[in-house]
Parts: C-alpha cells; sequence; structure tokens
C-alpha cells in the first residue's frame, strides 16, 4: 500500500524522524508556526513528496482544514504521526498551561484523526481486520524488525500479530 503520512508537531522530536520517508512514503508536516519548517524543506531536497500545514492541532477546524489539504496536495492520507507535544512537567504547571497540554497532546490527536475517521482512512483498511490466516512470512517479518537495528529502542513489548482480529473485537 502506498503511504501517505500526516506528521504533526513536524519539527521536533518524533517530526524530525523520516522513517516513513525513506520506505517511498508521501508526508504532510504540520507544526504551529511555519518558521518550523526545515524538517519538511530538508525532506523535500533529498526528492520526497511533502508538503507544510501551520496547524494547530488543539483547535478542531485547523485539523480538518490540514487533513483536507493534505488529501487535496498529496492524497488521501492513511497515517497519523501525532508526534506534537508539549509537557513542561505536571508540578510546576499553571492550570492554563496544563490546559493547553491537553487541548494538543490528547485533543490534537482526536481532532486530526479520530473525530473524523474516514477522512484518515480514506486510503486504508485501518482497523478492520485481515480476513485470513497470517502467513508464516507475516509472522517472520515482525521477528525480523525486532532483531534489527531499527528496534534497538522496542523492549519489553507484547507484538500481537494478528492481522487486527484482537483490536476488531473491542470495537
Amino acid at each position: 500500500m502506498e503511504q501517505l503520512q500526516i506528521v504533526t508537531g513536524a519539527a521536533q522530536g518524533i517530526g524530525l524522524a523520516d522513517a516513513f520517508v525513506d520506505e517511498g512514503a508521501r508526508r504532510a508536516d504540520g507544526h504551529r508556526r511555519t518558521v518550523r519548517r526545515e524538517t519538511t524543506d530538508a525532506l523535500a531536497s533529498k526528492g520526497a513528496q511533502t508538503c507544510f500545514v501551520e496547524v494547530d492541532v488543539a483547535d478542531p477546524e485547523a485539523a480538518d482544514a490540514m487533513v483536507a489539504l493534505t488529501a487535496e496536495w498529496l492524497g488521501p492520507p492513511n497515517v497519523l504521526n501525532g508526534g506534537m507535544g508539549v509537557f513542561p512537567g505536571p508540578l510546576e504547571t499553571a492550570a492554563e498551561d496544563w490546559r493547553r497540554c491537553s487541548g494538543v497532546d490528547l485533543d490534537g490527536v482526536w481532532n486530526c484523526g479520530c473525530e473524523h475517521p474516514e477522512k484518515l482512512q480514506a486510503g486504508t483498511k485501518a482497523l478492520r481486520p485481515v480476513e485470513r490466516i497470517g502467513r508464516p512470512e507475516e509472522i517472520a517479518a515482525a521477528a525480523v524488525l525486532l532483531a534489527s537495528d531499527e528496534a534497538h529502542f522496542l523492549t519489553g513489548q507484547n507484538i500481537v500479530i494478528d492481522g487486527g482480529r484482537s483490536a476488531a473485537f473491542h470495537q
């Protein structure tokens, strides 16, 4: 499947990672300030199909506009990387800053994909389970990933490889 990833908080943290682009994905970067578009420009200079959208994900209308612009410019998105986040620390945080943190970190993910999942799922089957038993090479691919250098920080996790069946049971 051709991937189109929306990355929020694209100017720092996980937003700086270009693993999906390295695998051939197109990418739409969103950030609250246009001056933080260095990541997008760097990816474009490497030949990636990418665009930048100034967005405050805490604003539902702005998040909707970002998803719509992404679809218009690059096609329907099918991966959301909610990498945005603001968290100054719970003990020294004023109430206004706490509300901003919740608005970005929690509401932002909802606003970008969960409030209207059909927008994000336009290009994917999302949580619908694969309607067959997994093939040995599919299970082996996960094992190879876990044993690879790319997964050196992925440790102590339970990885369920069931084609989405267990997620479907919780819907």
